[in-house]
């Protein structure tokens, strides 16, 4: 699943990484849907929704900001120490349809989760809470932000402690963002205990002790 697709770039990417899946991308805005639609015409394995993922099933509102990158259901905390305040102005706002991933998958088995969503990754997660309870998300990359740029968004401790009480575990951290030193915000991966054992073995064979580099690469 990729919650937050834009116009597809990592979509495309997921195909190619994994071979044998089938992406279900998720897009509220209506111009970058379009593209990320064009995408799925000619890649078959990529299944498009012009929805938000969030908590419930109904309508939300999306703030179209200055940047379209930050475009949120969440309102923008815009003040004077927020570097990214030029950036977060509202244009306008438009209603969209939101729904949870427990309605749209309430049998399947979720391999990986990429959420992107602008300060809502916890109300998505909150709309996944029975996938989340039965084990049937194996892997999640979350933007965590560090932040405060939206109004009512979760600290990054809060979302954190959610899923490791949940039994995700952190592998890494990565695309780290910083103004002046501070770290704003960052990707993180995490995978479900039960698949400590896979992890482990794949951490081995691929990457180097004590260190981020794969061994292919350090070979090369």
């Amino acid at each position: 699943v990729d919650a937050g697709a834009s116009i597809g770039d990592i979509t495309l990417n997921l195909t190619e990484v994994f071979p044998n899946s089938v992406i279900h991308a998720f897009e509220p805005f209506p111009e970058f849907f379009k593209i990320l639609n064009e995408k799925s015409e000619i890649n078959k394995r990529i299944i498009p929704y012009s929805c938000a993922l969030s908590d419930s099933d109904g309508v939300g509102f999306l703030n179209i900001n200055k940047s379209e990158d930050t475009n949120s259901l969440l309102n923008s905390d815009v003040h004077e120490s927020n570097p990214h305040s030029n950036l977060l102005e509202t244009k306008e706002t438009t209603a969209v349809e939101t729904k949870t991933l427990d309605q749209i998958f309430p049998d399947e088995t979720i391999d990986l989760l990429k959420l992107d969503l602008q300060g809502g990754e916890f109300n998505a997660l909150q709309g996944a809470i029975n996938l989340i309870n039965d084990q049937r998300i194996k892997c999640i990359i979350c933007e965590v932000i560090f932040d405060k740029i939206y109004k009512y968004q979760k600290n990054a401790s809060e979302l954190l402690s959610f899923l490791e009480n949940k039994d995700y575990k952190i592998l890494n951290f990565y695309q780290n963002h910083y103004h002046l030193g501070k770290l704003l915000q960052a990707d993180i991966i995490l995978y479900h205990k039960s698949i400590s054992s896979d992890i482990d073995k794949l951490k081995k064979n691929k990457f180097l002790p004590f260190s981020k580099y794969l061994k292919r690469k350090w070979v090369e």
